[in-house]
């Protein structure tokens, strides 16, 4: 109403004092405005541009809940340092991340599950939408800039869009913001100028979720990656004196994932004749991927004895997760040329798993909403649909439920309820004993809306995580 009276609006919570003052009925600047939260922060000190009192405060959010959370259980200079350090000084930065904290904030509201329903009349999400159109507009504003930082901006903008898109289950949108945002970064990397232009950390951020959506879509990945089916004979490299910090094991164990992940992709989407044609070469990245790990163990093991007790207390959980992601991608490596039931022998290997999660769990909890590290969420899917033993894979679900998050593109709702569905379907006559496992309509809506967000917006999934026939039934 400001705007039309052609009055300025003091941004007074409620209503504008300048209304109040003229004796007027204040319908709020803008269409939307957030509901007040308590126990945010100030940001400190006032950008170079004008705020108003809703961006204020999920700006705040933003920069001491969501970074938070975002970083996960390591150091992060992209979220702690660079996206702080770019919201501050670019207005399409801040309306970004303004647009990424008001849906984290709903999605949390709802356990992250933020279905087509849920998000009809929420204020927060309307509220995103317009910092999108302001940040969308201020980047096409700059179009023809010759300003060295434009694309460095505009990355960091899309990086926020695909994890908003995720939030509110868009798959389809998420999945085109990804690959333009991986184009621009596949064109410099031809140029020979991806190092010089783009922060390392960024570029991390994108190959990470490259590697996710291979899982997805054969589409992906598009940045050059060395996977295990193109790998020299060993893709482990022990350091010279064994691992003195936690960076140098994530760096190494971070190699054999993005040899790991392409090379399960590929083989899960392979069935029949292809698999067939295709299972020698497989089967030897297979062994080479393994041995890498099993290389790795030892030097890890001994890292753990001698520096354990002097990391600090999140640097004792980053190790934790190591050694979650040690235990569960080596399992999935042994499993996934495996077509046809699991065999019995590995059951053992299954409920180890399980119990290392089931261990953490309440430390892993303290961090909400979305991170951008893989955690659990892929591995207890693996114990969730794959273990040969019912018990086992009742309590994986549970698990997933217990902590409503998301790992990059991985929702741990999504998942409980796909393995849910696998589950009835894998074990038929056992009603009674799933009956502990009732989902609600709320929970079969958003798991509906996120598949057919897949299905539209990519191609076949290249593994059977997301696949329409193995929707669970209604309660």
């Amino acid at each position: 109403m400001p705007r039309i009276r052609r009055i300025k609006c003091d941004e007074s919570p409620g209503q504008c004092n300048n209304c109040v003052s003229a004796n007027w009925k204040c319908d709020g600047y803008d269409a939307y405005r957030l509901p007040q939260r308590r126990g945010l922060h100030d940001i400190g000190t006032r950008l170079g541009w004008t705020m108003t009192s809703d961006e204020h405060r999920c700006y705040s959010y933003f920069q001491y809940h969501s970074v938070t959370n975002l970083a996960g259980f390591f150091d992060s200079p992209l979220w702690q340092q660079l996206a702080l350090q770019m919201s501050r000084a670019d207005p399409a930065v801040f309306h970004a991340a303004n647009m990424f904290s008001a849906a984290h904030q709903e999605s949390e509201i709802h356990d992250m599950q933020m279905s087509a329903r849920s998000r009809v009349g929420s204020q927060q999400y309307y509220f995103s939408l317009q910092q999108s159109t302001r940040a969308i507009t201020l980047l096409n504003q700059r179009r023809n800039s010759q300003d060295p930082q434009l694309r460095q901006t505009i990355l960091l903008c899309c990086l926020l869009f695909v994890l908003f898109d995720v939030l509110v289950a868009q798959y389809d949108s998420a999945f085109t913001h990804l690959q333009g945002g991986l184009r621009i970064l596949k064109e410099l990397e031809n140029q020979g100028k991806l190092e010089s232009e783009v922060a390392p950390s960024i570029i991390a951020a994108f190959r990470r979720l490259d590697i996710q959506a291979s899982l997805y879509d054969t589409r992906f990945p598009i940045l050059r990656l060395e996977d295990g089916t193109r790998s020299p004979l060993k893709l482990f490299e022990a350091p010279t004196g064994g691992f003195t910090s936690l960076g140098q094991v994530r760096e190494k164990i971070t190699v054999l994932f993005t040899a790991g992940i392409p090379l399960i992709a590929k083989s899960w989407s392979l069935n029949g004749p292809n698999m067939e044609a295709n299972y020698e070469s497989l089967y030897l990245s297979q062994r080479r991927l393994l041995a890498s790990f099993a290389d790795f163990d030892p030097y890890f093991k001994t890292f753990c004895v001698m520096k354990y007790h002097q990391l600090s207390e999140k640097e004792q959980l980053g190790a934790d997760i190591v050694h979650l992601l040690y235990l569960g991608h080596t399992l999935t490596l042994k499993t996934v040329l495996i077509r046809g039931p699991v065999p019995k022998s590995l059951v053992p290997e299954f409920l180890a798993l399980l119990q290392a999660h089931e261990d953490k769990i309440e430390k892993l909890r303290s961090v909400s909403g979305l991170v951008m590290d893989h955690v659990m969420i892929a591995h207890m899917y693996l114990v969730a649909t794959q273990c040969p033993d019912m018990e086992i894979r009742i309590r994986a679900i549970r698990l997933l439920r217990s902590w409503p998050h998301y790992e990059g593109l991985h929702s741990s709702n999504v998942t409980a309820l796909m393995a849910l569905g696998a589950l009835r379907r894998d074990f038929p006559n056992e009603s009674q004993a799933l009956s502990v496992l009732q989902t609600t309509e709320a929970e079969n809506e958003f798991l509906v809306d996120s598949l057919k967000s897949i299905k539209t917006g990519v191609g076949e999934p290249t593994i059977p995580l997301f696949r329409m026939s193995e929707l669970p039934s209604r309660p």
